[in-house]
């Protein structure tokens, strides 16, 4: 049977970003069945003790941009450690339509990039909404359905159950798989560790 894999993320973080070209390839190596569930970061960090970026002391910041140049090294990605628009008003907007895009049929693995790219490495505000429309416009067929899609209450009640399945599911940061025997993974250097997690026999 192919393995599925919860994937719970945001688009704001910059791991999620670096480890993205690596996790694809580690899904298709495996013939996995990936689950997109973009989550409410604040709200995860909240229910498990974790703080926002800006509450952190000055050790950890310093260490989690030493770490970034470290990880952009060595998974060779391009890769803006500052940008403008770092710390945008949400990314909520922007993880609706990735919520209705799925909800619509869509593979949502590259508009999640886009997001995360234009972010990262184009230096764009994704909280902006031409920002968005633009994004849209270069990843689905269909912008406008999606974002009418993208206010309902279904994606809003979807978007909700991605969190607290996050929480449950003892996941306290992005981003983070989880496989069918419950076991997570948090962090984009625990990749490998996936990769022979779905290597072993079943």
């Amino acid at each position: 049977m192919n393995p599925v894999i919860d994937y719970y993320f945001c688009l704001l973080s910059p791991w999620a970003y670096l480890g993205d070209a690596r996790f694809r390839a580690i899904a298709t190596k495996h013939h996995a069945i990936v689950a997109y569930r973009p989550v409410k970061i604040r709200e995860v960090l909240a229910a498990t003790g974790g703080l926002p970026l800006k509450q952190r002391s000055a050790q950890r910041k310093a260490y989690r941009m030493m770490d970034l140049r470290r990880w952009k090294a060595y998974r060779n990605m391009p890769m803006i450690l500052e940008p403008r628009h770092e710390f945008p008003e949400t990314d909520f907007h922007a993880a609706r339509t990735v919520i209705a895009a799925r909800q619509l049929g869509l593979d949502i693995a590259e508009l999640s990039f886009a997001y995360l790219r234009a972010m990262w490495l184009e230096e764009r505000d994704i909280a902006d909404k031409p920002t968005i429309d633009a994004i849209l416009r270069a990843n689905v067929p269909d912008p406008g359905a999606v974002l009418a899609r993208s206010r309902s209450a279904e994606v809003e009640a979807e978007f909700d159950a991605n969190t607290r399945d996050a929480i449950a599911a003892n996941v306290f940061g992005v981003p983070a798989w989880v496989i069918a025997n419950g076991e997570l993974f948090w962090g984009q250097d625990r990749l490998e560790l996936l990769d022979l997690a779905l290597g072993r026999p079943a």
